[in-house]
């Protein structure tokens, strides 16, 4: 074959996948133009992961701030029969976060002065990820917040932090 034209179908096949906008992770996972539950599937099922064990009490509570990450949460026996408790999430830019869970579970989330920040969206439906449970959508600014797993039945849940704004090309 002619080394010209092979060196032509390479810069070609190159220039249409720059176009296509792909942007592969570490696993291999094209990340572009999926859903936010189909970007954050991918870190549910294939990882990395971070085990922490939640505390009972917000004082005590560990850091579950880990990027593209499913951080596995051991709920704390809260004492009541009930297991819970609470994780510390640092988000290093503001902006529209997703908390995706595994498990159906309530959230509750408070700033470092303890206010309430509202959940402005809860979000079940997910098509492209039936892993996902629950997708909390929260806006944040850089800060603290300690995320609370109400009460419940459950053991153990697992969290994805999602940053929408965000970059996600896993640079």
């Amino acid at each position: 074959m002619n080394p010209k034209l092979l060196i032509a179908a390479a810069a070609a096949l190159a220039l249409a996948l720059a176009l296509a906008g792909g942007c592969d992770d570490e696993r291999g996972v094209d990340h572009t133009a999926q859903s936010d539950a189909a970007h954050v599937c991918a870190h549910i099922v294939g990882g990395p992961a971070e085990p922490i064990i939640a505390s009972a009490d917000v004082a005590s509570a560990p850091d579950a701030t880990f990027e593209h990450t499913r951080v596995d949460v051991t709920l704390a026996d809260l004492g009541d029969g009930t297991r819970g408790g609470f994780v510390k999430f640092r988000p290093g830019a503001a902006g529209e976060f997703v908390i995706f869970t595994t498990a159906d579970v309530t959230l509750a989330v408070t700033d470092a002065q303890g206010v309430a920040v509202p959940l402005e969206e809860r979000e079940t439906d997910f098509a492209d990820c039936a892993e996902a449970a629950v997708g909390y959508h929260i806006t944040l600014a850089i800060g603290t917040y300690d995320v609370q797993v109400q009460p419940t039945a459950l053991s153990e849940v697992s969290f994805v932090f999602y940053h929408r704004d965000g970059d996600h090309g896993h640079a």
